[in-house]
């Protein structure tokens, strides 16, 4: 069993997933399309991010993921990651509700995203879930909506 819970991304664990992370990502992608290093992770204010880690029920850390929220209701999902040896148990799946679900309730409509075209398990996991794609060239980005104008929570919503 896993639990999943929006910590830190200030915290050293942060920092070991998202170096295990960056060093899966430059196996696979080119340098300029480094997604989240630590150093990048450090550099956004804790207010504009919502960072998650995946926890074994012991605790150990096996999976990470993050939301950057941005101006006017947007956010852009940093990365998701899972340990390979704890993949194929739906933690992407699970990791990217929860991220959907605390951005939506942070007032994000729109959640964008940005992957490579090669990596079909990742793109697979958004088409599944509702992603839909803007551009699907070898940079496939990619887009969800959270919330339309008709579903905004009257939290959300400015004063008349």
């Amino acid at each position: 069993m896993y639990q999943i819970t929006r910590e830190s991304a200030r915290q050293r664990i942060a920092r070991s997933l998202t170096e295990a992370l960056d060093n899966w990502h430059r196996r696979i992608y080119p340098v300029e399309m480094a997604q989240l290093t630590p150093q990048r992770l450090e550099a956004i204010p804790e207010s504009d991010l919502i960072f998650m880690i995946i926890r074994t029920l012991s605790g150990a850390a096996v999976g990470c993921g993050a939301v950057m929220l941005r101006l006017a209701g947007e956010g852009e999902v940093k990365h998701i990651w899972i340990d390979p040896e704890h993949r194929g148990h739906g933690l992407g799946e699970r990791l990217l509700s929860q991220l959907e679900r605390q951005a939506r309730q942070e007032g994000c409509r729109r959640l964008m995203l940005t992957t490579v075209s090669r990596q079909h398990g990742a793109v697979t996991l958004y088409l599944r879930n509702g992603y839909r794609f803007i551009d699907d060239g070898p940079k496939a980005v990619m887009e969800k909506t959270l919330m339309t104008e008709e579903t905004v929570p009257v939290a959300f919503c400015p004063p008349s």
